[in-house]
Formats: structure tokens, sequence, C-alpha cells
């Protein structure tokens, strides 16, 4: 009986599992990448079985809906996607690890890399264009005409009618 040193080397995004032997002989220990096989009288087929290695990828990002995050493997192709609140949207996607994104838009992909990822979702507040008009009368306010200004912000407006005009009222549309 011959002993025979066997080895196995995963790829990338792999691990060794264990040994599996078709035939006569042993080996050494199954459960080990590097180990001995003694031959049989006859012929043997040995197997290297490899399992993908669990990457976690992970979706940080404020005032958004996102999907995406989860447990994946090397070369999954995941779509990962940002709803942002009320008064938000997307700016950008950005990562930190192993992996390589897709498009720059709300809905994109992601290819798992060789190791964990963390993806970044840059969202910003929503500009909103303001712009005050009126008739018979002058308006004053913060940049009154073509104002950009975001969610929640306050403005100042005033209104002073023309003589033999009253001011009636301020009307949105939007």
């Amino acid at each position: 009986q011959e002993v025979v040193n066997i080895s196995a080397t995963p790829n990338l995004g792999y691990e060794f599992s264990h040994w599996n032997i078709s035939g006569p002989g042993s080996i050494g220990n199954i459960n080990s990448a590097s180990t001995t096989f003694i031959g049989g009288a006859g012929n043997a087929f040995l197997e290297a079985v490899f399992t993908p290695i669990d990457y976690t990828v992970t979706i940080n990002g404020s005032n958004t809906s996102s999907t995406g995050a989860g447990v994946y493997n090397i070369g999954d192709v995941v779509t990962i996607s940002s709803v942002p609140n009320s008064g938000y949207e997307f700016e950008s996607w950005s990562l930190s690890g192993s992996g390589q994104l897709g498009a720059n838009t709300p809905s994109t992909t992601f290819t798992v890399g060789a190791g964990n990822a963390t993806i970044n979702l840059s969202i910003k507040l929503t500009n909103y264009t303001i712009t005050v008009s009126g008739n018979q009368g002058v308006q004053n306010g913060d940049g009154f005409n073509n104002l950009s200004k975001v969610m929640n912000s306050t403005i100042t407006l005033s209104a002073s009618p023309n003589n033999g005009y009253l001011f009636a009222k301020w009307v949105t549309d939007g």
C-alpha cells in the first residue's frame, strides 16, 4: 500500500469542505485540505468538495427605504434599490469592501466580491422652486422669484398693493 500526500486549494470565494472517495483506499483525514491517501487494490477516484463562502452585504442610509442587503456568495448579482422618503432624493451609492456597483441610479445591481461589503447610500433634500407672482402690486421676500428651498424651510414674503387695491390672500399651486 502506497501513501500519497494530497491537497486541495479552493478558488477565490470558496472554502474546502471535505474529500469524497470512490473505490478502494482510505483518506487520512477527510476534513483536511492537506492529508494523505492510502491506495487499495484497484482504481480510486478522489474528489475535493468546496463550498461557497457566505458574504454579508449591508446597505447604510437614512431617509430612505432600501432593498438588497443580505448574505450572498461570490459572483451573485443582487438588485439594490433606494426609495427616498418624501422631500428627499437619491444622490449616489458608494462601496466599502469587496464587489462591484452597477449604475449610479436608485435601482441598480451589485456583484458580490470575495468579502463582506457595505454599500453607503447618499440621500439629499429635494430642492423645490418657489415662484411668487401677483398683479396690481409689488411682492417682496427672500429672493422671491425662482427661489430654491428644501422641505420645511421657512421663507418670508410680503405684498404691497398698488393704490386703490387691498391685499386679498396668498394662493398656492402645488
